[in-house]
């Protein structure tokens, strides 16, 4: 638990208040309270505004910069993917975007095992296949597990869909490389 999760979690006890009548309240969903709380994720710029609104605080105090510096640095593995599920929806290849929390979860263990591997790759390496191939490894994941699932409603990708997915995350996986070499 993170001060901010443990400041929520008390915050919204001494009202009496459960986490579902708290995101009600403030109009967020259940699970933004449960994984603030749980210190999985940190709040939003609006989230905070209103957690500030209603327990009379400033939005500064639903921030702790360590909590938040940590939050966006487990975030930058999953901005590939994101961009990825963004590139797929806008280019209408994935049917809806409405993706339920069971759905996130089965994309994201698609890539956790591949990112793992990607970080474990020997910085030195010269090999050139494995140089390419590993900045891969998590995408064929990815579109395999939405394929598998049903996501993805057409398994033949054209070449140009082909390019349009490894175009979307060339650079987060650019900087992903970068930053796991820090």
């Amino acid at each position: 638990m993170t001060i901010i999760s443990e400041r929520l979690k008390d915050a919204r006890n001494k009202k009496g208040l459960t986490q579902e009548q708290l995101a009600n309240i403030i109009s967020v969903s259940t699970s933004v309270i449960g994984d603030i709380e749980s210190g999985r994720r940190v709040a939003s710029k609006r989230t905070a505004a209103r957690l500030a609104d209603f327990f009379n605080t400033s939005a500064d105090y639903w921030f702790d910069e360590s909590s938040t510096n940590e939050y966006f640095e487990h975030r930058e593995k999953y901005a590939a993917l994101d961009n990825v599920i963004l590139t797929l929806t806008e280019k209408r290849i994935i049917k809806d975007s409405n993706f339920s929390e069971e759905v996130w979860n089965i994309i994201k263990d698609a890539i956790k095992i591949d990112l793992k591997v990607l970080f474990l790759f020997d910085e030195n390496s010269t090999s050139e296949y494995f140089e390419h191939r590993k900045k891969y490894v998590a995408l064929d994941n990815v579109i395999l597990a939405l394929m598998e699932k049903g996501i993805i409603k057409d398994s033949n990708f054209s070449e140009e869909v082909w390019s349009i997915i490894k175009d979307a995350i060339k650079i987060d996986l650019r900087v992903l490389l970068m930053n796991s070499k820090k």
